[in-house]
């Protein structure tokens, strides 16, 4: 056996297994958008400063810093009438000892023979009311949400009596993307459209997705335009806010 040639073969073959991780590596972050992330201090710092304005978190704050396109998004259309006559005309069964788990089940069965229920959808919340439980889906978009969309359905013993749906449906990306502000400034900016409510505010939840919001944007009726990068937080009291990952 040639030793020389053999060493030559696994050294070239070693170089390249290189560069196939060293580009795997590249275009995962390429993909991702992540720019960079937060070091420990500074969230740590950002966290003081909530607590001694009496916000605490429970969650996590995301530390990646990412570059984001806008979203261009039309609402689906839907025949509003054509649902209501059916649930009207639907045999009425009696759901024995309904509950929240119940109620979710039966939303979710409406929503899947209906065709509604894809891979966009996800569950969000099920809410007591007075005749039974209304139960809330909401719509995502690759690994962040996109609002302002839900479907809605009220589950009482007697079955769905009532059903609503907004939509949107995405169409393209912007053409480049821009820097968001990371997590940290947002829950900075936070801290003023909390500042009136009664204290401690409890964060569960903070996300990044997009939102779209026509009167936010002045076009209280429009059915399309951008959905901008924004940061949400859900808080304890179920009031969600979001802040543009845009604007500093």
């Amino acid at each position: 056996m040639d030793w020389s040639k053999a060493k030559n073969i696994l050294i070239i073959a070693f170089i390249i297994t290189n560069i196939f991780l060293i580009y795997n590596i590249e275009k995962n972050l390429f993909d991702s958008g992540a720019l960079s992330t937060l070091d420990e201090e500074h969230i740590q710092s950002v966290e003081k400063i909530l607590k001694e304005r009496g916000i605490y978190l429970q969650t996590e704050i995301p530390k990646k810093i990412l570059r984001m396109p806008v979203l261009n998004v039309a609402y689906e259309n839907w025949d509003k009438q054509k649902i209501k006559e059916m649930i009207q005309k639907s045999p009425k069964g009696q759901i024995k000892n309904l509950d929240a788990q119940k109620a979710y089940e039966e939303a979710e069965k409406f929503i899947r023979e209906n065709g509604w229920l894809k891979k966009d959808t996800i569950y969000w919340d099920t809410r007591k009311e007075e005749q039974g439980y209304k139960v809330i889906f909401k719509q995502k978009y690759k690994n962040g949400f996109l609002e302002y969309s839900y479907m809605e359905c009220v589950v009482t013993p007697s079955g769905i009596t009532f059903f609503d749906k907004l939509w949107l449906k995405p169409l393209s990306t912007g053409e480049s993307k821009k820097e968001i502000i990371p997590a940290t400034n947002a829950l900075l900016k936070l801290m003023g459209r909390v500042e009136g409510m009664k204290k401690p505010v409890i964060i569960r939840d903070i996300a990044l997705g997009y939102w779209f919001d026509p009167g936010y944007m002045g076009f209280e009726n429009a059915e399309s335009g951008t959905a901008v990068p924004a940061w949400r937080f859900v808080l304890e009291n179920g009031e969600t806010i979001f802040i543009d990952a845009y604007k500093e």
